[in-house]
């Protein structure tokens, strides 16, 4: 074929379908959509394709580092342990997947070195400038130990496709007369560093900061998900901070592996601690609090995404989960801002729908091992979940029915509200009956008014203060709110002031101060007041 009459003709082609596939890509970048997204995304596929390339390099396990580095007008990614073979080079210069990426749809479940799908996530990275320079080593293929230093710049400037060829043509010219000005060495892979060089102009250095912030938000799952990462370096103008992370303790909770993690910053352990808990190829991750011998549950930022595939999948945080969901044999959508969640109809759906009721059931034996312990606190945060936004890659009944009602069935007969009296109750007893009275209203103000009134008549059943307006937050249908209307009904029912003194265990007198209280709740409320004064309910001493 190599010597056929169509030959000639075949690079020509391949640049013209590549061409059209970089403007097509380009397109949206262009046009400036969904910037804050792509910003986000970049930096996870920068340190996707690190950890990848790093992985096809290396045999042995080889752990990479890497640097973003953001001052002037550049941005800088770098990483260690990789270095570039001829399809390496190939494969960036004209957008298409190297490596293992190339998967057989027949061998669902199967673990790949890479991780990356579609080979098109370094396109996002244009958003911050369409020419990069690429530094690197290449590996001579004629000897296995030879290397070259290199450097080219990917030129994806152009605006039509004679001007995309041209940059093509030119990122190859410039990189083999780089690699044969070279000369090679021997080299072991600690000498190693790609670095991929972005020049910034004043109104992309907005983005680059937002790419910088993502990875800080971000990078303690990363480093937890992803143990190919040693660590990650952010070098700012005014800052340096490295991260890496240190696993602690290891324990099995009814045959389920649990570990523990700290985020180490500079070197030093800091205040943000994981506990992940792992079924084979997936984990689930909470955030936790330890001051002082308490663990305490902490809420998951609202903007980190609850779906990793080793690395984030942006637009996933509004699926409002309280964990952090890994698995490396999840199946994306294309922008990987999501998984196909549609049902038992659809393949892909089902291999990821089945992955994420294995989630639900491992943060169910998270809920019972927490339950068991007895002295954790903020449990209120465990129960932070609801239905997700609406989204074309997921369906709500699916997800309500495999995800989102199994949780919560747990969540409703779990051990995990503190109660005034110092017990620890769940939310619905033995027989099904709802047995805390969580006070809820439409302000903090009126809710620790409730609360006061509350605790006094029913101190076994209500939560103690400092729980009660994160309780408000996450309550649902099947809880019992305790509302001003509510405290009106059980005040009427005791009908004089000696009987609801006996309630409460009170004298005469300090009856009446509660009696009071309550009237002052009222004036605080100004809604339900109105009821009472139209005679509705006898709660007056008048009445």
């Amino acid at each position: 074929m190599a010597d056929g009459i169509f030959s000639k003709f075949e690079r020509d082609e391949l640049n013209k379908i590549t061409a059209k596939s970089i403007l097509e890509k380009l397109m949206s970048i262009r046009q400036s959509i969904n910037v804050e997204f792509t910003a986000r995304r970049l930096v996870w596929e920068l340190m996707q394709n690190a950890k990848d390339n790093a992985a096809l390099c290396n045999e042995d396990g080889e752990k990479v580092d890497i640097k973003i580095q953001l001052s002037g007008d550049e941005f800088i990614f770098s990483h260690t342990k990789g270095y570039f073979t001829n399809e390496h080079i190939r494969g960036l210069i004209r957008k298409y997947s190297s490596g293992d990426k190339e998967r057989d749809p027949e061998l669902s479940g199967q673990i790949y070195k890479t991780t990356g799908r579609f080979g098109t996530g370094f396109m996002t990275t244009h958003l911050l400038s369409e020419s990069v320079e690429v530094e690197s080593f290449y590996k001579n293929e004629n000897e296995d130990i030879n290397f070259n230093k290199f450097s080219f710049w990917l030129d994806r400037s152009g605006k039509g496709e004679k001007d995309i060829i041209n940059g093509i043509n030119n990122a190859f010219d410039q990189a083999e007369e780089s690699i044969k000005r070279s000369q090679g060495a021997v080299m072991g892979k600690e000498s190693f560093r790609t670095a991929f060089k972005y020049p910034l102009s004043a109104e992309k250095m907005e983005l680059a900061e937002i790419a910088c912030e993502e990875a800080e938000k971000g990078i303690a799952y990363t480093l937890i998900n992803v143990p190919e990462i040693s660590s990650l370096n952010i070098d700012l103008d005014l800052s340096s901070d490295t991260y890496t992370i240190s696993r602690g303790k290891t324990f099995e909770f009814e045959g389920w592996p649990f570990s523990s993690y700290n985020l180490v910053i500079n070197g030093k352990p800091s205040t943000k601690n994981f506990i992940a808990v792992q079924d084979e190829e997936l984990q689930i991750i909470i955030p936790v609090s330890l001051k002082n011998g308490v663990i305490s549950v902490l809420e998951l930022d609202s903007g980190v995404p609850r779906i990793h595939l080793d690395f984030p999948l942006i637009g996933t945080e509004d699926l409002h989960l309280p964990f952090v969901i890994n698995s490396c044999l999840f199946e994306p959508t294309e922008p990987r801002d999501g998984i196909s969640l549609m049902g038992e109809e659809n393949p892909v759906s089902k291999i990821n729908g089945d992955i994420m009721v294995r989630a639900a059931n491992l943060y169910i034996v998270f809920l019972s091992y927490v339950e068991s312990k007895g002295d954790w606190k903020d449990l209120y945060n465990l129960a932070n979940i609801r239905s997700p936004k609406s989204h074309s890659w997921i369906s709500s009944e699916w997800y309500s029915a495999n995800v989102l009602h199994p949780i919560r069935n747990k969540l409703l007969y779990a051990s995990l509200v503190d109660a005034v009296d110092g017990g620890r109750i769940s939310i619905l007893d033995d027989f099904g009956d709802k047995q805390v009275f969580f006070p809820s209203a439409g302000s903090d103000n009126v809710i620790d008014k409730l609360w006061e009134l509350a605790s006094q008549l029913y101190p076994s059943s209500v939560p103690v203060k400092s729980d009660v307006r994160h309780w408000n937050k996450v309550l649902w249908k099947d809880c019992r709110k305790f509302t001003i209307e509510t405290l009106s009904e059980e005040i009427a029912e005791k009908k004089t002031l000696e009987t609801l003194g006996a309630a409460i265990g009170f004298t005469g007198k300090e009856a009446l101060v509660f009696l009071n209280k309550y009237y002052d709740l009222l004036n605080l409320e100004k809604i339900h007041i109105k009821e009472i004064l139209a005679d509705s309910l006898a709660v007056c001493k008048t009445q």
